[in-house]
C-alpha cells in the first residue's frame, strides 16, 4: 500500500513539473502554500566518500594489515557485514507503521543502529556493546580471527561520520538560493544523525559553512528528539511518519505547507504519506530540483510572477 501511494505521489508530482510550462498557475497556487523548505543533510548537502573511509582504514591497518586482511577473504562484502553482525546482536529493525529505515544503498537499518540514530544509546555504548558481543562470542560472528580487527575499524568508521564527511557544492548553492529567497527562518535541516556526530559535522572545517547559513533552532535531527514508542520501536526517525508529524508540531506548521528534500526513496514515500510535499533528489539531479522550485515560485528564475512569490515568501514571519 506504501508503494503505491509513493507511486501515485511520484506521478502527481511528475505532473505538476509537465504542467508547469502550460499552467503556471497551479503552481503559483501551490507555492503560496509553502511556509517551509526543509532539506535533508547526508547525501543532499553532505557526502561521506568512500575514499576517506578507505584512508581511515588504512591508517589503521596499514597497508599490511589490509593486504592480509583480502588474503582472508574479509574485504568481500565488508560493508553488508558490518550491518549484519549489528543485527545479530541486537536484532532485526522492528519498523514504525510498515516503514523501514535503509541507509544509503537501500539496506535495512539493524534495530541497534536505529536506537543510536535516535539518540537512544550513544556512540560509546553502542561500541561498547559490539566489542562485548566480539570478545565474548567471536565463533558466532566472526568468520576468522583476523576479521575481529577489521570489523573493529570499520565500526570505528561508521559511529564517525563526521570525519570523512564532504559538503556538496550544488546542494549547498542550493541551501544558499533558498535562504536567500525565503529567509533563514522558513529553511529547515531534517536529518538523521547521532548526538555527537551532528556536533562534530557543525564543527567540521569542510561542512561549517552549511551550519552558519541556517538558524540553530531550524536543525531537526533524530539524536535530538529520538524517542521509544509503548510497544518499543523507535520512534522520530526517518523514513517513519512520527518524525514528521513532530517536525510540524514543533514548527507550528501543517504537512501541506511542508516541501521536503531528501536523497532516500524511503524518506520521500514516509514524508509524502505524512502529508508533504517531497522531491527525490537522485544521482544528483540539483538541477531539476532547483527547476521544480522554480516553478513552484519558491526561488526566483528572472520571471516575474515567480519572484513575487518568493519575495512574499520571505517577508512571512519565520515558524515558531
Amino acid at each position: 500500500m506504501n508503494m503505491i501511494r509513493c507511486n501515485k505521489s511520484i506521478f502527481a508530482l511528475a505532473t505538476l513539473v509537465f504542467l508547469g510550462g502550460s499552467f503556471p498557475f497551479l503552481l503559483q497556487s501551490r507555492a503560496n502554500g509553502i511556509k517551509a523548505i526543509v532539506f535533508d543533510v547526508g547525501g543532499v548537502l553532505i557526502d561521506f566518500p568512500r575514499s576517506g573511509a578507505v584512508k581511515r582504514l588504512t591508517r589503521e591497518l596499514g597497508i599490511g594489515g589490509l593486504i592480509g586482511q583480502a588474503f582472508r577473504g574479509n574485504l568481500s562484502g565488508v560493508s553488508s557485514r558490518v550491518f549484519e553482525v549489528m543485527e545479530k546482536i541486537g536484532g532485526k529493525q522492528v519498523p514504525e507503521a510498515g516503514c523501514k529505515c535503509a541507509c544509503g544503498n537501500g539496506s535495512e537499518l539493524p534495530h541497534l543502529f536505529c536506537l543510536w540514530q535516535a539518540g537512544l544509546i550513544t556512540s560509546d555504548e553502542l561500541r561498547e556493546i559490539i566489542e562485548k558481543e566480539l570478545d565474548e562470542q567471536p565463533e558466532k560472528y566472526l568468520r576468522n580471527n583476523s576479521e575481529k580487527r577489521l570489523l573493529r575499524a570499520i565500526f570505528d568508521i561508521v559511529l564517525d561520520p563526521a570525519a570523512c564527511a564532504q559538503s556538496i557544492a550544488k546542494g549547498v548553492a542550493l541551501l544558499r538560493d533558498c535562504v536567500g529567497c525565503m529567509g533563514e527562518g522558513r529553511v529547515f535541516l531534517l536529518s538523521n544523525f547521532d548526538r555527537e556526530g551532528f556536533t562534530d559535522l557543525r564543527t567540521n572545517p569542510a561542512c561549517a559553512s552549511i551550519f552558519e547559513l541556517l538558524n540553530p533552532a531550524n536543525f531537526f535531527v533524530s539524536g535530538f528528539v529520538g524517542a521509544l514508542n509503548t510497544d518499543g520501536t523507535v520512534k522520530n526517525i526517518k523514513p517513519y511518519r512520527s518524525i514528521y508529524c513532530s517536525f510540524c508540531e514543533k514548527y507550528n506548521l501543517k504537512p501541506y505547507e511542508v516541501l521536503f528534500i531528501d536523497d532516500q526513496p524511503e524518506n520521500i514515500c514516509g514524508a509524502r504519506e505524512a502529508g508533504m510535499l517531497a522531491m527525490h533528489l537522485e544521482n544528483g539531479n540539483y538541477d531539476e530540483v532547483r527547476e521544480v522550485l522554480e516553478k513552484l515560485g519558491v526561488l526566483s528564475d528572472g520571471d516575474d510572477s515567480g519572484s513575487s512569490v518568493a519575495r512574499g515568501l520571505a517577508r512571512m514571519p519565520a515558524a515558531q
